[in-house]
């Protein structure tokens, strides 16, 4: 089987078509709303279920106007007809769902077309695509740009020549996207700069890469070019400890907490970054992150 997921962006009905490439092919789905679930959810959580078409018969299928029913069983040669298509279902905007298309014939398939349509409601993102704000590591080696949605990793050139910075003698060298590794889709990337930026205001733009294009959705619409950010890179000045989780009766430890990350090899493991001063004489015997 294979699985699509998807958002609705806006409450309706939801219609589709799956077109065997084959006519005599038996196919089969279901429908899952996994809102705030993990997908592997729908093997064990019947509540996740929304509608289904296990028909037996052969050819187009889906959910669309003509069916009658959200659930339609199997059936084989020897049971009553089972209709191919199933009643629209009402998916609801902000919900996450999944589709499995089983293909029930046999191992060997010649694959299908899948479209969406007939329905009101809306699984579109209607957001086009930007980049919405840039950040430095503390070292100024590299930039982040958050994206106000999730885009394509094909569509981000590995030079990182997508983006382009206002530095003197410093040039963008590379670009990673956040999850990509893992998935087809982003929602930061990761910029190598050929140096580290001196304190001072600069700006980010978006140009297109030696791949033709900026980075785009997944409706292939792309991020305009000459979109630009701000970054702003400060003098480095010492990281300040925010607060001192208030310990209990009689504490054998005494735990920090400071306003940035901090690089757990700057820690002495023996406590001596570090004093307690009062009226009890109070000896540090170590410290970890």
């Amino acid at each position: 089987p294979f699985w699509y997921k998807f958002t609705c962006f806006a409450s309706g009905t939801l219609g589709f078509t799956i077109f065997p490439a084959v006519n005599s092919d038996d196919y089969d789905w279901q429908l899952f709303d996994i809102t705030n679930h993990s997908p592997s959810e729908v093997y064990t959580s019947t509540s996740l279920f929304v509608a289904c078409n296990w028909s037996g018969e052969v050819g187009n299928t889906g959910a669309s106007s003509a069916g009658t029913s959200l659930t339609v069983c199997g059936s084989s040669n020897t049971s009553p007809y089972r209709p191919l298509f199933s009643a629209m279902p009402n998916i609801i905007a902000g919900h996450e769902y999944i589709l499995l298309i089983s293909h029930f014939t046999g191992d060997n398939q010649s694959g299908y077309l899948l479209t969406f349509g007939g329905g009101t409601a809306v699984i579109i993102d209607p957001r086009e695509p930007h980049v919405s704000s840039a950040s430095a590591s503390c070292d100024a080696e590299s930039i982040t740009i958050k994206l106000n949605k999730k885009m394509k990793c094909k569509t981000l050139a590995p030079d990182g020549s997508d983006f382009s910075i206002d530095a003197t003698g410093i040039s963008i060298t590379g670009a990673t996207g956040h999850g990509c590794s893992q998935s087809f889709d982003m929602d930061s990337v990761t910029l190598t700069l050929s140096a580290a930026l001196p304190p001072g205001n600069y700006l980010v733009s978006v140009k297109n890469g030696t791949d033709g294009n900026t980075v785009g959705d997944n409706c292939d619409r792309f991020v305009a070019v000459d979109e630009s950010l701000p970054l702003t890179i400060y003098p480095k000045i010492p990281t300040p400890m925010d607060s001192l989780v208030k310990p209990g009766c009689s504490p054998q430890t005494l735990e920090l907490v400071f306003r940035k990350k901090i690089k757990c090899s700057s820690i002495a493991a023996n406590g001596s970054d570090f004093s307690v001063i009062g009226p009890y004489p109070i000896t540090i015997t170590g410290a970890t992150g």
